[in-house]
């Protein structure tokens, strides 16, 4: 420092740098699997609820496992679909350097989709987690290491019987008529399995009918035959009468046959996976008719 007319000039400063150092904790492989496990068991949670926020405390941000498993969450939220995990076991536990361990597990668990297809899982993992002090953890990364799938047939379609299945179909069919002609979608949508391509293309069915404002009348229905398609599924053939009427005062009336292929849940709920046939039997078409004036 220099002094110039009376005023204070710096000329040259220096400080001294300290590095902080992180202690290497010391750490009880114990509670690194009780954090696991936790955090298994809150996964298992946010996946079946939909929410990321379950797990997002136990991950690093910095960490590839956040942003994989937070897409992940939010790409299957409100699918229907459910998880239940079954095995958790740590395998082993490495320390590959100061604060952090590799973590090896085995694990099982059932998927069961939305349509109520089972998956049973076995797989191999390892967890890439970073010591924050020497009980609390963060995990960076997951990898899967092995992965063994197996389907898992349950026989389900013993759970109806043939008068259950008609009342589905009437009860279906009644609903239907009413979401045709302006109560929309959401009159029909807990007969579909939601998602599936059948629910998409009646979703899409049924507006442009509301947007036309098309009407139907039932006039006949009957179920002709219930089928064994296969243990979880029924292929139920169906014929039906009805009248349209349209914008422009045409109508038509149809006599349709058509396939449901019905989808039998464990407990012996029903929804409609898909339709695979749909043929008109006979058709009538009525024109317009315009008022003449005096």
């Amino acid at each position: 420092m220099e002094v110039d007319n009376g005023e204070m000039r710096i000329v040259a400063s220096s400080h001294d740098v300290m590095e902080v150092i992180e202690p290497d904790y010391h750490i009880y492989n114990e509670d690194l699997s009780a954090f696991l496990r936790q955090f298994r068991a809150d996964y298992m949670v946010a996946l079946n609820e939909g929410y990321f926020s379950y797990i997002e405390s136990y991950l690093s941000e910095s960490g590839r496992a956040y942003s994989g498993l937070r897409d992940y969450v939010q790409s299957i939220s409100g699918q229907g679909h459910y998880f239940d995990f079954q095995v958790f076991d740590v395998q082993s536990i490495e320390k590959l350097g100061s604060n952090q361990y590799r973590v090896k597990t085995y694990e099982e668990f059932v998927f069961t989709s939305n349509e109520g297809k089972q998956t049973a899982y076995q797989k191999e993992k390892e967890y890439l987690v970073q010591a924050l002090s020497e009980t609390t953890f963060s995990i960076l990364q997951i990898e899967d290491l092995h992965t063994v799938r197996e389907e898992i047939i349950v026989r389900t379609i013993d759970n109806v019987s043939s008068w259950q299945v008609e009342d589905f179909i009437e009860r279906y069919y009644r609903d239907f008529i009413y979401a045709f002609n302006g109560a929309g979608f959401s009159y029909v949508e807990e007969y579909f399995i939601q998602g599936n391509s059948e629910y998409n293309a009646t979703v899409n069915y049924i507006a442009n009918a509301n947007e036309k404002e098309m009407h139907v009348q039932n006039q006949f229905l009957r179920v002709d035959g219930i089928w064994e398609h296969d243990d979880t599924r029924l292929l139920v053939e169906v014929e039906v009468v009805d009248a349209y009427s349209y914008r422009d005062g045409s109508g038509d009336e149809k006599r349709v046959s058509v396939d449901y292929l019905i989808h039998v849940s464990e407990y012996g709920t029903m929804r409609i996976e898909e339709i695979p046939r749909l043929d008109i039997l006979e058709e009538y078409r009525y024109d317009a008719v315009e008022n003449e004036g005096e």
